[in-house]
């Protein structure tokens, strides 16, 4: 025993015994240490060594057995019940999107024309190109048709154009 020990214990002993009795408690238990260090205990022979080891090697087999067994049964019974109720509820719940009613402008066109000159320009504009290519098409104008064709596309494209820009 070191030193740090020495001063604790007559400490302690000191509280129980008093001081002049501590002294002499100390050196008994040095003298007890020494004597257990000089002397050890014998150790336990190779057969009886096996036959701890065979004992603990069956109980926590059992003790395996007995947990992983049932314990593994209940998981998976409870994995099986939570799949089913999950298939079940989304079946149960599942819903139909409502049908969409169909789109309805709730004003007039004319209307809107008559109101905004810009719209009523890119109406007429495009009323024209709509003459324009059905008399392309039944060959009215009596023209050249491919570079017609081409000239409504332009002007086409340009009002799509200013359409969009705002």
């Amino acid at each position: 025993m070191n030193t740090e020990n020495n001063e604790d214990l007559k400490a302690l002993f000191e509280t129980f015994v008093g001081p002049q009795h501590a002294e002499d408690a100390v050196d008994d238990i040095r003298r007890g240490d020494q004597v257990l260090n000089e002397y050890p205990a014998p150790g336990p022979g190779p057969e009886v060594l096996a036959q701890i080891k065979a004992q603990v090697r069956s109980t926590l087999e059992k003790r395996s057995k007995r947990t992983f067994g049932p314990l593994s049964r209940k998981i998976a019974a409870a994995a099986a019940v939570l799949i089913i109720g999950v298939v079940v509820s989304l079946r149960f719940f599942e819903r139909k999107p409502a049908p969409v009613p169909p789109a309805t402008i709730p004003w007039d066109v004319e209307n809107l024309r008559a109101q905004d000159a810009d719209l009523a320009q890119f109406s007429a504009e495009i009323e024209q190109i709509e003459s324009d290519l059905l008399a392309l098409q039944l060959g009215e104008n009596g023209s050249n048709g491919h570079a017609d064709l081409t000239e409504l596309e332009i002007e086409l494209m340009e009002i799509s154009g200013d359409f969009w820009k705002g």
